[in-house]
């Protein structure tokens, strides 16, 4: 199997966001990161597609079982095993990735949030340490250790929200908060605070915040532009992606990637 043309397959097929983002990346970086998202994916693909609690559960077990084995270099997944190939076995003793498991675990078992605290909570440990992830994933191999991943898990987790909000019909009922307004009210209020926390987080990473930086960057200026578009029609339910064609996508990943020279 070709593992990386998997995790492509899994998590940046043609047309997607995360596609056009990795482009002006160099390719070892971009096979990294886009393994680290097919772990992502993975995970939440048993959300999305297990309608059984329990079967979903034990789904889910199965990966805390994994990454165990995979820190000890033994990866059966075939996204594992990339991750393992491109960020040997110390990626996986990262606290990110067992806090990555464990919050989508949670959400999946109550049915959503049941407070605006634990999606919060849920976007950091899911968006914020996937970026934490990416971000130390591109440095693996070379004397770069230091890289932004405090600014880069802040995009992260602002980006998660955003994604949140912007869901005409919301993951698995994970936008379920409490004492909301008429649904369509809370949806326009949620994505307008979407959009602002996303745009406050973005002008916090450099320009020139490395790899992972830029893909952050420019997911979240493709995501401001879907924001933007729906904030502006009558429809707050209306399809968030819809007005982003590839070719937007390409010149915006371009775009971002001209400003980080």
């Amino acid at each position: 199997m070709d593992l990386d043309r998997h995790c492509l397959d899994e998590a940046a097929p043609s047309g997607s966001s995360l596609h056009y983002a990795t482009l002006f990346i160099g390719p070892r970086e971009r096979a990294a990161l886009v393994a680290v998202h097919a772990l992502r994916h993975t995970l939440f693909g048993i959300v999305d597609t297990v309608a059984d609690p329990d079967v979903r559960a034990r789904k889910l077990n199965w990966w805390s079982n994994e990454i165990m084995e995979a820190r000890d270099e033994r990866p059966r997944h075939p996204v594992a095993v990339a991750i393992t190939r491109h960020c040997a076995a110390q990626f996986w003793r990262r606290p990110e990735v067992l806090a990555m498991l464990t919050a989508i675990g949670r959400a999946s078992a109550a049915g959503g949030f049941e407070s605006e605290a634990a999606r919060d909570r849920f976007c950091e440990d899911v968006g914020g340490g996937t970026a934490r992830l990416c971000a130390a994933a591109v440095a693996a191999g070379t004397s770069d250790t230091s890289g932004p991943h405090d600014d880069v898990g802040a995009l992260g987790s602002a980006l998660e929200y955003a994604m949140l909000a912007g869901a005409p019909i919301a993951r698995s009922g994970l936008m379920r908060i409490p004492n909301a307004t008429t649904p369509s009210q809370r949806i326009a209020e949620e994505r307008a605070r979407a959009h602002r926390a996303l745009a406050g987080a973005v002008r916090d990473v450099p320009l020139r915040a490395g790899p992972a930086g830029l893909v952050y960057r420019t997911l979240a200026h493709i995501q401001l532009a879907a924001l933007a578009g729906v904030l502006r029609k009558p429809a707050p339910a209306a399809p968030l992606q819809a007005s982003i064609t590839p070719i937007r996508k390409l010149w915006i990943a371009w775009r971002t990637a001209r400003r980080a020279e």
